[in-house]
């Protein structure tokens, strides 16, 4: 691998983008099982970050040498892992919705037309970069830039990506921004607001990173920014991995005495079938 980090690069390899993909999957998987007050809500959100590992992973087995030399099902994966990629905002706002919809509403409310403004966004964006990617968009290979990462996007597609932020990452942050759970976790913004945190963090660093703004030391080679729209391996993994434990770090870091909110416990017993009485799964 070339470039940078070594061992603690991103999505760099078939192998790679496997195991970072199997990983997210288990942790879906987890959550679905579990169905631990958010759980499924989470699982929701994370789901198309986990698609679109396995779709990079399709990609490096067709992997280009440039931009227009690669084996067809270049393109045939690339279009599919963009359906995933795309899908994120869109996923992440039904999720809010889900959130929403579990917490006691009376009357539409600013953070109600706001997630629906967003929700709004997040369609119109994820319909028009699907037509552009299958319908306008000239047919171009996915293949490694200097440091080792796929270029998904031609460098002269720049401007529209760039407008893309708007309708991609603006809607995910509204949509874990605005959404009070009602359950009294930093004003119900707890579980949310932490996906929210490590996609910014990690998308400051990534993209400091492969701007080439970072220290010199981390540096072998010149990274083409455009590397940045490929790396999602960590950051996804650290949404997972906060989903599955982010009640367990609040016992542990914040209150110790925090149980889930009795409402949110009968809403998850009804969806059960159990021998236990109903009084036991509320003591757990």
């Amino acid at each position: 691998k070339k470039g940078s980090f070594g061992a603690l690069g991103m999505c760099w390899s078939f192998q790679v983008s496997c195991l970072f993909g199997a990983l997210e999957l288990l942790a879906v998987i987890a959550l679905v099982l579990r169905n631990q007050h958010h759980d499924r809500c989470l699982a929701i959100a994370i789901c198309p970050i986990m698609l679109q590992e396995f779709g990079q992973m399709m990609v490096w087995s067709y992997v280009g040498q440039d931009a227009s030399t690669c084996p067809a099902g270049n393109h045939a994966w690339g279009k599919v892992t963009s359906v995933f990629y795309y899908s994120v905002p869109l996923m992440c706002n039904l999720s809010a919705w889900q959130l929403y919809r579990r917490t006691p509403q009376s009357t539409w409310d600013w953070t109600t037309y706001a997630l629906f403004a967003s929700s709004v966004l997040a369609s119109f964006g994820f319909a028009v970069n699907i037509a552009w990617r299958f319908f306008w968009m000239e047919p171009a290979c996915t293949y490694p830039g200097p440091c080792g990462h796929l270029l998904f996007f031609p460098r002269e597609f720049a401007p529209l990506i760039y407008g893309n932020n708007i309708t991609y990452d603006l809607p995910m942050f509204v949509a874990a921004a605005v959404v009070n759970t009602g359950d009294g976790r930093f004003n119900g913004r707890w579980s949310t607001g932490g996906v929210a945190a490590i996609g910014f963090v990690t998308s400051a660093l990534w993209m400091l990173y492969f701007n080439n703004l970072m220290p010199s030391i981390l540096y072998t080679t010149a990274c083409n920014p455009d590397e940045y729209y490929s790396v999602w391996c960590w950051q996804a993994s650290l949404i997972s991995a906060w989903c599955l434990l982010e009640i367990w770090v609040y016992r542990n870091a914040v209150d110790p005495d925090w149980k889930i909110p009795r409402e949110f416990q009968m809403e998850l017993i009804s969806d059960e079938s159990s021998s236990e009485s109903i009084e036991e799964k509320l003591d757990k």
